[in-house]
This record gives structure tokens, C-alpha cells and sequence, in this order.
């Protein structure tokens, strides 16, 4: 990480002002160039590739743990944590849920509309009486007991 630091900035900085600002050696910047990626560099290397196909592939829905449950269905052997810090990294997130909005109806649709009723007035509803049917029940004041209830 300091390495990749100095190779992104000596272009702007000397390499030596670098080094002695992030305390590390010139010697040591300079033979790791030269030095090829370690294994643990090319397995991760590999499994960024990986989980990018598989974000691609789900449309960017998973995130690090379903990401790292689908890796190793998939035959890779990792870690959940290695998983969540690749992603992290290389900016690698799922897709939020859409936030709910509130869609109102469109009022000026020229239909008729439901009359209201003055503020006050005793709303009458249907009381169904034993062996009435829905669609024959006639209006009747609601009583007004407990709960509906006498």
C-alpha cells in the first residue's frame, strides 16, 4: 500500500522525500518493484476478477456476504472478510432498495368522485343481522356500544 503511494505520487515528489515521509527505505521501494506479485496477491487478484463477473452476472445485488456464500457454491475457497475488503477497495456495492415513495392518485381525472360527507355528520353503515347477505343488507344506525356492540 505505501508502495503503490509512492509509485502514484514520484512523479509529483522525489522518491527519497517519499520514502523518508512514509518511513520507509529507498532500497525497499526500489527491489520491490523489481519483485514479482506474491501468491496471496495473485489469489486475491483472482477472486476480484471472480466477484466481478459474479456482480455482473446478479445485476449488482449481492453484497459481501451473499457475494461470499455464491464464491464458495461456486468452488472458491475464501474468506467472508477477504470478500468484504475486496469489494471495499475496488468500490465493488450492491444495489440499494428503492425508497418508497408515496404515489397519490391523479385527482383531475374528470370522474365522478365520492361526495363527502359534512364535518359532524353521523356516518350510518350496514349492520348485518343473522341470515342477511351482503348484498342485501339494509342500512341501519350503527350501535353504539363497546367495540360496535350494544
Amino acid at each position: 500500500m505505501t508502495f503503490r503511494f509512492i509509485e502514484e505520487h514520484k512523479d509529483r515528489w522525489p522518491v527519497r522525500l517519499l520514502c523518508e515521509t512514509l518511513e520507509v527505505s529507498p532500497a525497499g521501494y526500489y527491489a520491490g518493484r523489481g519483485r514479482p506479485r506474491s501468491a496471496q496477491e495473485q489469489r486475491h487478484d483472482a477472486l476480484l476478477v471472480e466477484v466481478r463477473a459474479v456482480h455482473a452476472e446478479l445485476k449488482a445485488r449481492y453484497g459481501s456476504p451473499r457475494m461470499h456464500a455464491e464464491l464458495v457454491a461456486r468452488g472458491h475457497a475464501c474468506c467472508v472478510n477477504t470478500v468484504a475488503k475486496l469489494m471495499r477497495d475496488n468500490d465493488i456495492r450492491a444495489k440499494t432498495a428503492r425508497k418508497f415513495r408515496v404515489r397519490t392518485t391523479d385527482s383531475d381525472h374528470g370522474l365522478q368522485q365520492l361526495r363527502q360527507l359534512p364535518a359532524g355528520a353521523a356516518r350510518v353503515r350496514p349492520v348485518l343481522q343473522p341470515g342477511d347477505h351482503l348484498g342485501q343488507a339494509a342500512p341501519r344506525a350503527a350501535p353504539q356500544g363497546l367495540h360496535g356492540r350494544p
